[in-house]
């Protein structure tokens, strides 16, 4: 099975993309220097960003002006540190439905010194510019995530043509082609696996003994093909399956509500109202529209079923954690014992019911008391002031809050204020940041909220310089429990 990756997510599932790669998948290619960034609002479903705007030293490919806007991650784990002022070698990838370019994690855009032309980046990108490139296959096969597969043949046959390579010590491979044309190339690894890439179209025969992998490609004259292959060991005698459903409070089937599969080793103690019980969450499946889950492909053992493992609920499972089959202490869980093969049916869970939701209202100002409205007058009219909400467990940027008329894109009003909706009893984390009227990013000290029926207005005060990243974050957080100790 081949499953492609998320551009937008925040994790890597390609880390040796070559220089030729990156040039012809992406849909610009420039060297350029930041002059500005500002926020940038996204839909409820998107992770946070801001644009960077580059003035354009030199273009390769799809860009074709001196000044240009690209957006990037802010606020994730994924975030590339770019400041203003910084000269860097950028691919740019279009979004379809904006029309924007965006840097994605884990490919080649890369910071440059003033004087730093170069590098492999630089080569590539004015080789194919002047046509002075040959087509090739390259590739990395890896066991796991990360775990280099050596010595591994691959076979590349198209065009009249057999061709031959081993895999490295990094488990790379390479092939220059005589001629562009349809080609298949042809890897055998040897034990059972499921293929994981960011590219479709792999395919897979496995046995217990190994597995033959196999993908078509095209190649047009001058450009390259690169691949990486995450050979995932598998058992092919995992063949139980757990299902049932969830129903709320009200007897009804509960939708859209991830539970998930955790090893009953795996359980440990008692766990805190908030916080991460386990030392993983395992595997995750949505209820459909009937509350219907499915868990497959299963080897014998004991499991739990659970709901909100990480005790933070979101506005679309508003529930505390809970277990198979409708408990919220762990020790009251009831374990699934699945011998091999077997089809288990009917693990309903009863879930309590919603958590109540609480309305939390708030103000952002400046320094000088002056409410915060929008950026600076000579800034973009779509650039607004923004508020963000973590769990503070982990401080990831995953809550999703919503606003009180059902949307969930936390906004400030032209009056500073703000209001998103919460559950009573649990603790967030709320920063705000905004352009003052230099253009210079501003925030406010990280506050950790605790929502009770009685939460007060809060006052967000932007008087710190810069965008208040993570670590911005953590000492804020460790500054204000010292005060308290």
């Amino acid at each position: 099975m081949s499953l492609a990756g998320d551009a937008q997510a925040c994790s890597c599932t390609e880390y040796g993309e070559p220089p030729c790669a990156a040039y012809w998948r992406a849909d610009a290619v420039f060297v350029g220097r930041v002059y500005d960034i500002t926020p940038l609002e996204t839909g409820e479903k998107e992770l946070p960003m801001q644009l960077l705007h580059f003035t354009v030293e030199q273009s390769f490919r799809g860009v074709d002006v001196t000044n240009i806007k690209v957006a990037t991650l802010h606020g994730t784990s994924c975030d590339t540190e770019i400041k203003r002022g910084q000269r860097w070698f950028v691919y740019g990838y279009r979004n379809e439905t904006t029309g924007r370019f965006h840097i994605q994690p884990c490919t080649r855009t890369t910071r440059l010194d003033d004087a730093d032309d170069g590098s492999e980046d630089f080569a590539y990108a004015r080789g194919a510019a002047r046509g002075a490139t040959t087509q090739s296959l390259s590739g990395k096969i890896l066991k796991g995530d990360y775990e280099p597969l050596k010595a591994i043949k691959v076979t590349v046959e198209g065009e009249g043509k057999m061709y031959e390579a081993t895999t490295n010590d990094e488990g790379g491979f390479t092939v220059n082609l005589e001629r562009a044309g349809a080609y298949t190339v042809r890897a055998v690894v040897p034990f059972s696996a499921m293929v994981v890439s960011y590219r479709e179209g792999f395919r897979e025969q496995a046995t217990e003994e190994q597995t033959v992998v196999e993908y078509n490609v095209s190649i047009e004259a001058g450009r390259c093909d690169y691949r990486e292959i995450h050979a995932h060991e598998i058992d092919l005698k995992a063949t139980a399956e757990i299902s049932g459903r969830v129903f709320g409070a009200d007897g009804l089937p509960t939708p859209d509500v991830r539970v998930y599969l955790v090893s009953a080793e795996e359980l440990g103690g008692k766990p805190e109202k908030q916080g991460v019980p386990h030392k993983t969450f395992g595997y995750g499946s949505s209820t459909d529209m009937e509350g219907r889950y499915t868990f497959g492909a299963l080897r014998e053992g004991h499991y739990a079923l659970v709901v909100n493992p990480d005790g933070m609920p979101e506005v679309n499972s508003p529930y505390p954690r809970t277990y198979y089959p409708g408990v919220q202490d762990v020790a009251s869980a009831v374990i699934v014992n699945l011998e091999q093969g077997q089809q288990l049916s009917k693990q309903d869970i009863q879930l309590p019911p919603k958590l109540i939701e609480r309305k939390v209202t708030g103000v952002m100002v400046w320094a000088d008391g002056k409410p915060v409205t929008r950026l600076a007058p000579d800034s973009s009219p779509d650039v607004l002031p923004f508020l963000s909400i973590y769990d503070p467990h982990r401080l990831w940027y995953s809550l999703n809050p919503r606003r009180a008329d059902g949307t969930r894109t936390v906004e400030v009003d032209k009056r500073g204020r703000f209001s998103f909706i919460g559950f009573e009893g649990y603790t967030y984390v709320i920063t705000a940041n905004a352009l003052d009227r230099k253009n210079k990013p501003r925030h406010a000290r990280a506050v950790k909220l605790t929502i009770t029926k009685k939460t007060k207005q809060l006052k967000l005060v932007l008087s710190l310089p810069g965008s208040g990243g993570q670590e911005d974050i953590k000492k804020e957080l460790s500054e204000q429990s010292q005060v308290v100790k």
